[in-house]
């Protein structure tokens, strides 16, 4: 790998914005999957340009090249009321969200050759409602 590729981690912080739970797995069974498309589109959509306009990944994006693959990608999503929710049906309806990091080019793709781990992390009753995407590479550079 070229060594200008990062060996490190970036964390972007999203405040009020909170998972689109109509297009999680178990929302969707319920209609024909072609009603999720236009939704989804837009989602995607949406957190492309959150990306693109987001301080940090100018300034990430302004030093070279990204990651160095396989990365780990987390999902921090802080709910402001104690209400249990299902972390699967989170990351599903996550999944245009990570399109939409991938549209941005933020990452190179979302298989498992750029993406070793994915998950989510659930924080209920908190001050800050909002979605932190955490992206750090996995693999250390052997240059």
């Amino acid at each position: 790998m070229p060594s200008s590729l990062k060996d490190t981690a970036l964390s972007l912080w999203f405040p009020g914005v909170l998972p689109n739970m109509e297009l999680a797995d178990n929302r969707k069974r319920t209609r024909h999957w072609g009603s999720n498309s236009p939704a989804a589109r837009d989602e995607r959509l949406a957190w492309r340009l959150l990306i693109l306009g987001h301080p940090e990944w100018a300034s990430f994006a302004s030093h070279g090249p990204g990651f160095r693959t396989p990365v780990s990608v987390k999902w921090v999503v802080q709910y402001p009321d104690r209400r249990c929710r299902d972390p699967g049906g989170i990351l599903e309806a996550m999944k245009p969200a990570l399109d939409g990091v991938v549209d941005s080019g933020l990452l190179p793709g979302d298989d498992c050759s750029v993406i070793a781990e994915y998950g989510v992390r659930v924080v209920l009753g908190s001050k800050e409602p909002g979605i932190r995407l955490e992206i750090r590479s996995t693999e250390v550079a052997n240059d």
